[in-house]
């Protein structure tokens, strides 16, 4: 149950409690089935009270948490940066048969051109592009999804926006509302209420480029269920954080 479940619960208890006050005191009749009906008032005000006392999660300070992946994320653009390399970050499903993560990311060094990482290096140049490839910071979160909580992403790209929303709202608890929908030739996912947003504030202070080229684990793991369940790569075209409303909003396109 979310936290503004048990919230409601306890207005209901609330509620409930005043109206058979009321009846009480209209019907004035002093008998027994009136001090039975006080009894269940009052029974009802005071679990109301402990819904709301003890509905309190501890958690952890999102002050905090918020800010666990900013100096990894910031430290990969800039050693990308040095590199040469400047573009955003493609997600690429792996083969089926391909061992190790089932999602890779790469960052071309301009625009997206498939690349294979070679003999386990992560810096890749050739003919067929330069880039880097590496794990996404999202996998982890990924496989344990699938592993924990039985994710299972469908293959029409409705039902994983609708499993984003889930993952989003529900299991993970990271933003209150999430909207995500196809805009012409990308996808946007909003997520509102968004609980990490100080991370991502702290890490626009220098600039939006390292969420696009080197993306923090809730946007790497939205971009990676799109690539997974689709079996194409998804890049992250933008991603703008509103620190005064709470607000994240990706662009993704889907590479064919």
């Amino acid at each position: 149950m979310k936290q503004n479940e048990y919230t409601l619960a306890a207005v209901a208890l609330f509620a409930a409690a005043a109206v058979i006050m009321v009846i009480v005191a209209v019907t004035n009749r002093g008998d027994m089935t009136s001090a039975t009906l006080v009894l269940g008032a009052v029974s009802s005000f005071i679990a109301g009270v402990f819904v709301l006392t003890f509905s309190k999660e501890e958690g952890l300070d999102t002050r905090f948490t918020s800010l666990l992946a900013v100096q990894g994320t910031l430290d990969i653009a800039r050693i990308c940066a040095d590199l040469g390399i400047k573009g955003n970050a493609t997600m690429v499903p792996a083969a089926a048969d391909t061992a190790g993560p089932s999602v890779m990311q790469v960052i071309p060094a301009s625009s997206y051109r498939p690349i294979e990482s070679a003999d386990g290096f992560s810096l890749q140049t050739g003919s067929d592009g330069s880039g880097v490839v590496i794990p996404p910071l999202g996998y982890p979160l990924l496989r344990l999804l699938e592993a924990s909580s039985d994710l299972r992403l469908p293959g029409e790209e409705e039902e994983i926006l609708a499993a984003i929303r889930e993952v989003c709202e529900e299991v993970l608890e990271v933003a209150e509302t999430v909207e995500a929908s196809r805009a012409g030739d990308s996808i946007v996912v909003e997520l509102r209420g968004y609980r990490l947003i100080d991370g991502c504030a702290e890490v626009q202070k220098e600039s939006q480029k390292p969420c696009t080229m080197c993306p923090c684990p809730i946007c790497s793991l939205i971009a990676c269920m799109l690539a997974k369940g689709t079996g194409q790569a998804c890049t992250i075209e933008q991603a703008t954080a509103d620190k005064k409303s709470r607000t994240l909003r990706l662009i993704l396109s889907v590479v064919p």
